[in-house]
């Protein structure tokens, strides 16, 4: 299985037609991912940024049911999340999975993920950084699965390779390495001089022979091919057995998951808005959200896990009903922090007052703490030194009232008898 980053023009609009690059007909399938509306939205909103969105195809030349089905994609979409955002929670992702169903039935899983987290921008892949545990990923997965075409192994590269870039030598070139890949299918050239005859009998000439190139020559066109194949001491069977040497001495699967592991610290420290997944809920939220499919094949849209939708629903109210008490109490102790703080200051303020005011600030705590908002509960003894206040209070109001009386009474007479004797 090949895996390799691309950049379609108009990306959504390509991977989800039904017509490829060469303008012929492959319908197209979205069979994982996020709420196409919503990834739509995210996409707008990702415009601003250099890279809004960002595209990996996964192809094998065999068929999917071949290959293991339906448990076989939905294990790939689980390794290509964590190697994409690995130990993040993918809830704060964009992302869609696109089968394209191509003619010859091939395999080709499109990812396709909006460059967006959380409002701020992030890069999903960077080739410095990600690709040593792609690598690592499809090595594990060719173990797993011997069905896959391996192309880390030597059998799978192109095993020939010229220097020139010519359009007439790239066509020249395609047609050498078909026989190649023929012959070793069929187990009909095992090593160089096996290839070379089988040249001959197709009707090139072998112009020139050395250690590690040769010369082929048709017609008017002549190449000159090196790398592996092109080697006198070529052998097929001694690369594959190297190649399953190699494969059983390292454990992929350990590599790969000690490599996301560094690579989630460095995501976290580059990228200080993306949030940790909480493993003890994992299980949690894999069935809290439904994966919304469309399927271009069929011509109507379908939602996949109905039975797990109505469990869903009723989890999430719970959850969101404990996220609201928790919230309240929340901000109930943080009132109560901000009503304290502002009680103090107040009280900090009678300090400086004057000794005839002092008593009225400390017995108006009460007062305080409802101008401030705070929730007063009072014991019968606040009560008690209320009332007495008042009566007080009242008491001195009267006194204050029958003292002023007295006193505009004697001014009035003096003004009386002031009169009497002047006249």
């Amino acid at each position: 299985m090949l895996a390799k980053r691309i950049t379609p023009r108009n990306d959504l609009v390509y991977l989800l037609g039904n017509v490829d690059s060469k303008k012929q007909e492959r319908p197209s399938e979205i069979v994982g991912g996020s709420f196409l509306p919503v990834v739509i939205t995210a996409r707008k909103d990702a415009a601003k940024f250099k890279e809004p969105s960002f595209v990996y195809v996964y192809r094998d030349p065999k068929s999917l049911d071949e290959l293991g089905g339906k448990e076989f994609e939905t294990h790939l979409q689980e390794c290509i999340l964590e190697t994409f955002f690995p130990g993040l929670d993918r809830e704060q992702f964009n992302y869609l999975f696109i089968r394209h169903h191509n003619k010859d039935n091939s395999y080709e899983l499109n990812f396709y993920c909006v460059c967006i987290a959380n409002g701020k921008q992030f890069t999903p892949y960077l080739d410095w950084r990600d690709r040593k545990a792609h690598e690592y990923m499809g090595r594990m997965l060719h173990c797993q699965n011997k069905e896959l075409t391996d192309p880390f192994s030597d059998m799978s590269f192109r095993l020939l390779a010229t220097k020139s870039k010519g359009q007439k030598t790239k066509v020249f070139a395609t047609e050498v390495n078909k026989i190649l890949d023929d012959g070793i299918a069929n187990k009909t050239i095992n090593n160089r001089n096996d290839f070379l005859d089988k040249l001959e009998s197709k009707g090139y000439a072998i112009c020139r022979k050395g250690l590690e190139y040769f010369t082929v020559k048709k017609n008017d066109t002549k190449v000159r091919f090196y790398g592996r194949a092109a080697e006198q001491s070529f052998n097929v069977n001694d690369i594959a057995k190297f190649q399953n040497r190699a494969s059983e001495k390292k454990d992929w699967a350990t590599l790969w998951q000690t490599e996301n592991q560094k690579r989630n610290r460095k995501l976290i420290d580059k990228y200080k808005h993306l949030k940790e997944l909480n493993y003890e809920d994992k299980r949690l939220k894999q069935y809290k959200y439904v994966t919304h499919v469309r399927s271009n094949v069929s011509g109507n849209p379908h939602i996949s896990r109905d039975e797990i939708r109505s469990t869903s629903r009723d989890e999430s109210r719970i959850t969101q009903r404990d996220n609201e008490a928790s919230d309240r109490m929340q901000r109930t102790s943080r009132d109560n922090d901000r009503n304290e703080k502002s009680i103090g200051r107040y009280a900090n303020k009678s300090r400086s007052t004057s000794k005839r005011f002092k008593s009225n600030f400390i017995h108006n705590r009460t007062k305080i703490e409802r101008v401030f908002g705070r929730a007063a509960i009072y014991s019968k003894r606040d009560f008690n030194q209320i009332s007495n206040m008042l009566q007080i209070l009242i008491q001195f109001i009267l006194s204050l009232i029958s003292a002023l009386s007295k006193r505009n009474k004697s001014t009035h007479s003096k003004d009386k008898g002031g009169d009497g004797y002047g006249r």
